[in-house]
């Protein structure tokens, strides 16, 4: 999916603003401590979780949201 969007998802304002958020929260609290390691680490941990856990955090659904909602616009 996310190498169908076209698009280095990792500079996308919203997914930016949600990993600074996720690291000045407690990044190991709120997704993984792999994830605080960069932005493109936080995607792929909240896009597994998102993927694989039916009880998703908020991380998780935030980025999993934003970037299926990338992928419609790119491909409706």
């Amino acid at each position: 999916v996310l190498e169908a969007l076209g698009v280095n998802i990792s500079v996308d304002q919203e997914i930016v603003e949600a990993y600074r958020e996720a690291m000045s929260l407690g990044m190991k609290e709120q997704v993984s401590t792999y994830a605080g390691t960069n932005v493109a680490e936080f995607i792929a941990e909240c896009w597994a979780e998102g993927l694989n856990n039916q009880a998703q955090r908020e991380y998780a659904r935030r980025i999993s949201s934003i970037i299926r909602s990338r992928y419609a616009d790119k491909h409706p």
